[in-house]
């Protein structure tokens, strides 16, 4: 690490205000289909990520959800293993569980209650916002490392949550069944593959005759190669999508090195190499990340980058990168709960009311910029400078609020300038006539502040309808565009993210 900052600093000590860099097209061939709900969310339940002090009505929250239409939500995390449902009144099913631990020894291995206002209040939050449910069924975890070689999967849990959706007219677009089992495989619980793939084969016994879909098995850190290579063959053709868990871990001196963004691409030719091999057909999902893991109190750990205006450009290159690679939907940990979410309260303390504002991370901004500028077909383009990302894109952005240039746009381009100091004066690839563009910079140029400016003006921070309309700044982009010839190139400035749609005079 010392010698790479030492060369980056001598690299800008040459460089002069105007380093020009290309961008080109390589091929106008497509290499993946991304699909509008490429970039979705989670929402954990585990008691450290604050899950049962939230209320999950709060309209700001809402309005914050909203923003990213279109999306699904991922229900899930480890404390879903732990959860245990209760959905009629005076029900017995929770009466071990006692509330106030959760408090005051937050853990992931805590269990909790899944009641009916609070399953129908995070289930309206997925209707109000638009986004298809996913719910993570508890595998019963403890139960599971007591027998792991003889343990048989209850599906009472599961029963009681399906028949609560069927008798309010409620629906579930998917499911998937444990969280990080694999993790489990070594000591002291020994968990095998095979006993989650004996329980999903169970799972879809509930499922005969709807429409729900099952997608899985969530692997984390531990050996997740040979977990899927065991499991994948046992439920593949069962599967909707293959998920699996791909936090890189970025901190505040490597967020901008150009070789720690490149560090997920071993991991992604493994996964996508296995997944093709094994379960073709099935759709490859991030099914968690984060600039890092929130640890086991949600707060990411002193002097991370979490919640800091470090993650915008982390965010969008490996949004970029893995759509680049074959995966068709990426899902954020999480949306609220933990320092890594996208959202926050106001006290930073994770736990939120009933009409509480809600504060608005800077890489927030990067899922919102992304849905309204940005195509769903991947194209593949290069960079003359390892400092300059570069990503292209056509078709139409997902977003119903996407801006008419980019509606229209026959292109569009994604860069990002880490380098720290210097601006640069991109070259881009040629194409007709002009462009408008939207830059996401640090104010003061302090990359770990908490503030991004957006064309050079201060981004909301807060959500708060008691005080304004969120729609007037959460629905179309309320920034003009930079807007110039695709001939004279773009200015970057220093660590800034720039969202670009190409457009004819006709279109302008």
């Amino acid at each position: 690490m010392q010698v790479f900052l030492f060369l980056c600093v001598c690299a800008l000590c040459t460089l002069s205000e105007g380093y020009t860099v290309t961008v080109n097209l390589e091929s106008p061939r497509v290499l993946n289909i991304i699909g509008e709900k490429y970039i979705s969310w989670n929402v954990d339940p585990s008691c450290n990520r604050g899950f049962h002090e939230t209320n999950f009505s709060n309209p700001n929250l809402i309005a914050g959800a909203q923003g990213l239409y279109p999306s699904r939500l991922r229900f899930g995390g480890s404390g879903a293993d732990n959860l245990v449902y209760s959905f009629s009144e005076n029900s017995p099913d929770c009466a071990a569980i006692d509330p106030t631990v959760c408090l005051t020894k937050p853990d992931y291995t805590l269990p909790g209650c899944l009641n009916a206002s609070h399953w129908d209040r995070v289930y309206n939050l997925a209707k109000e916002s638009g986004s298809d449910f996913i719910f993570g069924v508890s595998f019963g975890l403890e139960e599971a490392c007591m027998a792991p070689k003889s343990y048989t999967w209850n599906s009472s849990n599961a029963a009681r949550l399906l028949n609560y959706v069927k008798a309010n007219n409620q629906s579930l677009w998917g499911l998937e069944l444990g969280n990080e089992l694999n993790n489990e495989g070594g000591s002291p619980c020994f968990l095998q593959p095979q006993a989650q793939a004996a329980a999903v084969e169970k799972l879809a016994g509930l499922l005969a005759g709807t429409s729900t879909v099952l997608i899985g098995p969530d692997t984390g850190y531990l050996n997740p190669q040979d977990w899927l290579s065991a499991y994948l063959p046992l439920v593949g053709n069962r599967l909707y999508s293959v998920t699996h868990h791909v936090y890189s871990g970025i901190s505040p001196k490597s967020f901008a090195d150009p070789n720690k963004l490149d560090s997920t691409l071993p991991e992604i030719a493994w996964y996508t190499s296995l997944l093709q091999r094994l379960a073709p057909g099935t759709e490859i999902w991030a099914g968690e990340d984060g600039p890092i893991g929130g640890g086991n109190d949600g707060t990411c750990g002193v002097g991370s980058v979490c919640g800091t205006f470090a993650c915008v450009g982390w965010y969008a290159d490996d949004l970029a990168l893995r759509s680049k690679h074959g995966f068709k939907q990426y899902n954020r940990q999480d949306l609220f709960g933990g320092a890594y979410g996208l959202l926050n309260s106001p006290t930073s303390k994770m736990a939120l009311g009933a009409n509480e504002p809600v504060v608005i991370k800077p890489d927030y901004w990067t899922a919102f910029l992304w849905k309204r500028t940005l195509g769903t077909q991947v194209l593949n383009a290069t960079s003359s400078d390892p400092f300059l990302r570069a990503y292209a894109f056509t078709g139409p952005p997902p977003s119903p609020y996407s801006p008419k240039s980019c509606q229209s746009s026959n292109m569009q381009l994604l860069l990002l300038n880490l380098r720290n100091e210097t601006s640069l004066q991109v070259t881009l690839p040629p194409a007709p006539n002009h462009f408008s563009a939207w830059l996401v910079s640090p104010q003061a140029g302090n990359p770990l502040g908490s503030q991004a400016l957006i064309n050079s003006v201060p981004a909301p921070g807060v959500i708060d309808v008691s005080t304004a309309d969120p729609a007037a700044f959460l629905r179309g982009i309320i920034w003009p565009p930079i807007s110039g010839e695709v001939a004279g190139g773009i200015t970057l400035p220093p660590l800034t993210t720039a969202f670009l749609c190409y457009l004819s005079l006709n279109n302008n």
